[in-house]
C-alpha cells in the first residue's frame, strides 16, 4: 500500500503530464481514462466536461478547451489534507459506509481495518 507522500508524489506525476491545452472535450475526457485518472469512460464523460473552459484566441474564436483549475498550485497542501484521515474515520463511533474508486486505492490502516471486520 502507498503512503499519503508517496500518492501525493503520484498525483503531481499525473498532473505534470496533463495537457494544459486540448483541441477538444473528448480529447480531455481520453486524457483522463488514459491516465487511469478516471477508469470509466462514461464516468469521464459525465464528469470532465464541467473541468475545463474553452479557450480563445485575441479574434475570440475557440481554438480547444483548457483546465479550468491549475492543480498544481494546491499541491503543497496535499499531504496535509490527508494525514490521518484513515484514522480519524475509523476512530468515529457512527455506523459508516464506505465507497471506494477501487479497493487499490485503500492506505494499509483501511485495509487492515476492513479484514477485520
Amino acid at each position: 500500500q502507498r503512503s499519503t507522500q508517496s500518492r501525493s508524489s503520484a498525483a503531481s506525476d499525473v498532473y505534470k503530464r496533463q495537457a494544459e491545452y486540448m483541441g477538444t472535450i473528448e480529447d480531455a475526457i481520453k486524457w483522463n481514462v488514459h491516465s487511469n485518472t478516471i477508469r470509466n469512460l462514461s464516468s469521464a464523460r459525465v464528469s470532465v466536461p464541467p473541468q475545463v473552459v474553452e479557450k480563445t484566441n485575441d479574434n475570440g474564436e475557440v481554438i480547444g478547451y483548457e483546465w479550468k483549475v491549475d492543480l498544481m498550485q494546491s499541491q503543497k497542501h496535499w499531504a496535509g489534507w490527508f494525514t490521518g484521515l484513515t484514522k480519524s474515520f475509523l476512530n468515529i463511533q457512527v455506523p459508516k459506509v464506505l465507497v471506494l474508486a477501487g479497493s487499490d486505492r485503500m492506505d494499509t490502516e483501511l485495509t487492515l481495518s476492513l479484514i477485520h471486520i
